[in-house]
């Protein structure tokens, strides 16, 4: 029989080689590690809302969960982010996946969890576990720089993020409508992740937005902003026109912003429905407290940004 059971320590080296094999090297990436692309998920506090699954001395299995609070107009839901769910190769169609979310999925309802949410390309999968696609509201924008070589929406300064910035970018993320919350140590940590380029917008001294440019397998294209909206997309123009003069790059407009989109039609830029804030895959939820969580939480559920595990 498998045995299944929280994170270790010891189980990290054989669990980046499980993970990175088949969401990394298999798709020929070699400059990114599972581990350290999601380090809040793998950090020691979360390792008890890990599962591992052990068959013949190997580990074969895993699943997590990543515990957030979101805020949807003022109201606070606890939610279980699933991440990383994989099985080894040779160890298939047996359920270890199954068996180790299923004992995330009961964590969930004893901890008294609102919701979980997920993003897969396996979306069949986890249907047969309760969980439920959800349609993601919104646009994406896709920018081409000689589309955008004469848009210069704000008089505003724009550099590099700067440790000096961490708390203005914070406190910009904290005044979203719709959010994660995150503690100033996470945000850094997020605006840490490898191959996240962050720029900030200022006016007057005054940080008046900042702008995130992920070019990561996990994470890509302009996958979250805050502030003043002429200050996102001037800094959405200035990070396109550095991109060579072919470049597609999509920056995710969530329904939070319309004026966002707005912008967009009025310039004409190409727009495509978000079905999913990676471009592609399925979002999908499981509904553990159905007495809290109604169809007007569903249809606010928005973009992930650097939270999108």
């Amino acid at each position: 029989m498998p045995t299944i059971r929280p994170t270790r320590e010891e189980d990290l080296p054989f669990l980046a080689d499980l993970l990175d094999g088949i969401f990394r090297r298999s798709r020929g990436i070699m400059d990114q590690s599972m581990l350290t692309d999601f380090p809040l998920v793998f950090a020691p506090a979360n390792w008890r809302n890990g599962r591992v699954v052990y068959q013949d001395d190997r580990l074969v299995a895993h699943a997590a969960l990543w515990r957030r609070e979101a805020v949807i107009n003022g109201e606070r839901l606890v939610i279980g982010v699933l991440v990383s769910v994989a099985t080894h190769p040779d160890y298939r169609q047996r359920g270890y996946a199954a068996e180790a979310v299923m004992s995330l999925q009961a964590q969930m309802y004893e901890e008294e969890y609102d919701l979980g949410l997920l993003w897969t390309g396996v979306p069949d999968f986890y249907r047969k576990l309760n969980w439920e696609p959800v349609e993601r509201r919104g646009a994406t924008i896709v920018l081409q720089p000689a589309r955008l070589a004469q848009e210069w929406p704000a008089d505003v300064a724009i550099a590099r993020f700067d440790p000096q910035h961490a708390k203005a970018v914070y406190e910009m993320h904290e005044r979203e409508s719709i959010r994660f919350l995150r503690s100033p140590q996470e945000s850094r940590t997020l605006l840490d992740l490898p191959k996240i380029d962050t720029w900030m917008a200022t006016r007057a001294g005054q940080v008046v937005g900042y702008l995130v440019h992920a070019t990561g397998c996990n994470k890509r294209g302009l996958i979250e902003y805050g502030g003043e909206l002429d200050a996102i997309v001037t800094l959405a123009c200035h990070v396109t026109r550095r991109q060579p003069a072919s470049t597609e790059l999509p920056l995710l407009a969530y329904h939070v912003r319309p004026a966002l989109i707005d912008w967009a039609q009025k310039l004409g830029l190409p727009l495509a429905p978000l079905h999913s804030s990676k471009g592609f895959g399925h979002e999908m939820i499981l509904r553990v407290r159905r007495d809290r969580i109604s169809t007007y939480h569903c249809t606010q559920l928005f973009a992930w940004g650097l939270d999108h595990a």
